[in-house]
C-alpha cells in the first residue's frame, strides 16, 4: 500500500500526467484492491496460505518494481500497478 502513495509523483513527472489523469490511475489501483479483497475473501480464501502469500507477495513486488523502475510507457505502468493492487490483499 505504501508504494501507491508515490503514484502521483511517478505519473506526473515521468509520464506528464495531470491531476485528472493521476486520479484515474488511483481509480484503477482502487479497483484492483477491491477485486483482490473480494477474491481473497471468497474463492481463493481456501488455498494454501503460505503458498498464496509467497506467490502474491513476489508477484506484487515484481509488478510494482516494473511500474516504478522499468522504462515502459504509461499504459504498461498502469496495468502493472492495477495487477499489483489485485495481488496485494492476499499478502
Amino acid at each position: 500500500m505504501g508504494a501507491v502513495l508515490y503514484l502521483g509523483a511517478l505519473f506526473s513527472e515521468r509520464h506528464g500526467f495531470g491531476t485528472g489523469e493521476v486520479g484515474l490511475v488511483y481509480l484503477a489501483s482502487g479497483i484492483g484492491y477491491l477485486a483482490g479483497s473480494a477474491a481473497a475473501g471468497s474463492w481463493l480464501g481456501g488455498s494454501a496460505p503460505r503458498t498464496t502469500y509467497a506467490a502474491t507477495t513476489i508477484g506484487c513486488g515484481t509488478l510494482f518494481g516494473l511500474a516504478f523502475a522499468a522504462p515502459f510507457g504509461a499504459g504498461v505502468a498502469v496495468a502493472c500497478i492495477t495487477l499489483a493492487s489485485l495481488l496485494a490483499p492476499f499478502g
